[in-house]
């Protein structure tokens, strides 16, 4: 209740989002540090536009760029 449902729905996508990532490749993690950056920017750019946080915009700037973590 303390944290909201739109808090906990980001917390919970990019921890299972951070598990795709491996901590020990330096690759890896710029890919990972990208995908949250473009997350947080997504978000921003969906409240801006009258959206609710953590929604679609965070979870599609977070995911945006799995294919090259699958091609690396």
């Amino acid at each position: 209740m303390t944290v909201g449902f739109h808090a906990l729905r980001k917390i919970l996508v990019a921890a299972s989002a951070r598990s795709i990532y491996r901590a020990d490749d330096a690759v890896a993690g710029a890919l990972w540090e990208h995908a949250l950056a473009t997350a947080l920017a997504a978000d921003e750019l969906s409240r801006a536009a009258g959206e609710a946080p953590g929604g679609e915009g965070f979870i599609a700037g977070l995911l945006h760029d799995v294919g090259r973590l699958v091609f690396h």
